[in-house]
């Protein structure tokens, strides 16, 4: 993380341990090329990495490991929220933590959780965990966050009742598939993921679970606000942003957020939250306003086909 005037630059990707440990270096050694040319940051890409161009809110997507199985690292530029910059790489800290079902620090533990990095760009901020990745049973480090075509604004008849489990494994969950949705590759944190849209007009949708660090609602309300640009809101403001949803047997609240087209590139975030036993789900479609609104529906008729078996 690399915060510049009002803006904090992401670089983040996560993998199994045996799969990212030993690119540890490579990843130190890329962070420390790092320079600023016309407000966005430049890099020297290491030898056998592959760049390609982004998408959403990322600006650029970076590739390398396996080639059958590359890792992907994420650049994402968001506004600073706030004037406290250090509470700021805490808040991120432990959100990144949580997903890997860590508990949080405390701001006296910042320091030796995390390292600087000196570059051309000013102080870069590293953290390297190692957790648990929520519904599996592989360790993984967070050294990434995150194409068919545009159905009707109403769903038909969707297909038949899938689960997210490989041949032979036991399902987190259930759902029915919107028609005109893709299946994406259930990677990292990810149970299930699906594209719409093509090009900057697609959304992507995605099924995550995380365990007691997962914040509150209103945490995750204000991450996504962040996410395309809009200011936090209140404890006080939170009743009116959200609304109740059925999802299966659950109910979860759903909120809509809209960003502003000068700022956020007409980016919306539609998303669930639901609460089950052992773990709190967010169901989550962002990606171009008008993709997003148009599978308003669809989107809600997925979360409320979800089935938990956890």
């Amino acid at each position: 993380m690399l915060t510049r005037d009002d803006q904090a630059w992401f670089f983040k990707t996560q993998a199994s341990i045996g799969a990212l440990e030993p690119h540890a270096d490579t990843f130190r050694e890329f962070i420390k090329s790092l320079e600023f040319r016309e407000d966005r940051p430049v890099w020297s890409l290491p030898a056998d990495w592959s760049e390609q161009a982004g998408g959403g809110m990322r600006i650029a997507t970076l590739s390398f490991g396996d080639p059958s199985t590359p890792i992907e690292l994420s650049v994402i530029p968001l506004p600073v929220i706030g004037d406290n910059e250090r509470q700021y790489v805490l808040s991120n800290v432990n959100r990144w933590r949580g997903q890997l079902a860590l508990p949080p620090l405390s701001i006296d533990e910042l320091d030796g959780a995390t390292e600087t990095i000196e570059t051309a760009a000013g102080a870069a901020i590293v953290a390297d965990m190692t957790g648990w990745s929520s519904g599996s049973m592989a360790p993984t480090g967070p050294f990434s966050e995150g194409t068919g075509t545009t159905s009707a604004p109403h769903p038909p008849a969707s297909t038949q009742r899938q689960n997210s489990s490989s041949a032979g494994g036991s399902s987190p969950i259930e759902y029915e598939t919107p028609e005109g949705w893709k299946t994406l590759p259930a990677s990292g944190m990810r149970v299930a993921a699906f594209s719409v849209g093509e090009g900057e007009q697609a959304a992507e949708i995605t099924v995550i679970p995380l365990g007691p660090q997962a914040g509150s609602l209103l945490d995750n309300i204000n991450r996504w606000r962040q996410q395309i640009e809009l200011a936090p809101i209140k404890s006080d403001e939170l009743a009116a942003s959200v609304s109740e949803i059925d999802v299966g047997d659950d109910q979860g609240q759903y909120a809509e957020l809209i960003g502003s087209n000068e700022r956020a590139n007409g980016q919306a975030i539609f998303a669930v939250a639901v609460e089950t036993t052992n773990r709190t789900w967010f169901i989550k479609m962002m990606g171009a306003q008008s993709t997003v609104e148009r599978q308003r529906d669809h989107f809600r008729a997925f979360a409320s086909s979800i089935r938990f078996n956890d």
